[in-house]
């Protein structure tokens, strides 16, 4: 009589056992997956790993490099300050605009380029025709605009930088 009443309970102990082990693993399980990275993420799909633009390829893990359009060299100090293409400017816009930008620069009266020496961070290429600057130098020209760079210097960036 005692090996009958023994099984029931060996059942109930192997019963207990094994939900215990379950709930273990799924716990253990569930915990494991919130560090985890999702394994199939959406990929980039960019040809090339440097654009003159972000990155729009809708992918989670596009490390693609915005690259400058161009630089123009800082009077006096050699420095490389980048010409960036803002979204939305086409490209061939943008492409004269970098090559007008950095034309009218280097041909600027060298008074007003050293005036602003150290003072420009970099160029931004926007639609439209007009030329801003923030205090901290980042200089904003459109792409059609007509302004010449003595006069974009002397109107726009001195009094932006200078706090006039």
């Amino acid at each position: 009589m005692k090996e009958r009443e023994m099984k029931p309970t060996i059942l109930a102990t192997l019963a207990i056992a094994l939900v215990f082990t379950l709930a273990l693993a799924l716990a253990l399980a569930a915990t494991a997956c919130k560090d985890k990275p999702d394994p199939d993420p959406v990929l980039c799909t960019c040809a090339v790993k440097e654009h003159y633009l972000p990155c729009t390829c809708g992918g989670t893990d596009c490390t693609c490099a915005v690259i400058p359009r161009g630089h123009i060299t800082e009077y006096g100090t050699n420095k490389q300050i980048p010409i960036y293409q803002s979204v939305g400017v086409p490209d061939d816009k943008a492409v004269t605009a970098t090559t007008t930008i950095i034309n009218g620069y280097n041909a600027a009266g060298n008074n007003n380029k050293q005036a602003v020496s150290g003072k420009i961070q970099k160029i931004i290429i926007v639609n439209g025709t007009d030329v801003t600057c923030t205090p901290d130098g980042v200089v904003s020209i459109g792409a059609d605009c007509t302004y010449g760079w003595n006069d974009i210097i002397i109107e726009f960036i001195q009094p932006a930088v200078n706090g006039e």
